[in-house]
């Protein structure tokens, strides 16, 4: 179980744009660091989740015999996942996986600064754009 200073949480989410906020929970179960955003439609029980992170790259070799597997390649990608949540007795249930977005690709570390560079571009019009997709 991974530890973080109540120091580090506020300088990770004043560096990070657009209302997104590091994901508490997952780095402390995984270790990794997540940039989430929840965001309430109007007058409803409705949210949209946003959560940036990163993702091994994977390319898709095909063999001889027309066999297609992945192949690892030692870099990232960030990828923005979006799903929509229902709030149910002040608990968020979520039905799915959601849709994946990725906006970097061929990345050789896993920096939070990446992650708050690319929270810049994620606006309210380009969310708006990944929900409509």
């Amino acid at each position: 179980m991974a530890t973080i200073t109540r120091d580090k949480i506020i300088k990770i989410n004043e560096g990070s744009k657009n209302g997104f906020k590091l994901d508490i929970q997952y780095y402390v179960i995984w270790g990794e660091y997540k940039l989430a955003k929840l965001q309430q439609l109007d007058g409803v029980n409705k949210y949209h989740n946003f959560r940036l992170g990163y993702r091994e790259h994977i390319e898709r070799k095909t063999n001889e015999f027309g066999c297609s597997y992945p192949v690892y390649t030692g870099t990232y990608d960030i990828v923005l996942n979006y799903n929509t949540s229902i709030e149910q007795n002040n608990m968020l249930i979520t039905e799915g996986l959601g849709k994946d977005k990725i906006l970097a690709t061929g990345l050789t570390r896993k920096t939070i600064k990446d992650l708050q560079k690319i929270t810049e571009m994620l606006t309210d019009e380009f969310l708006g754009g990944v929900i409509n997709e």
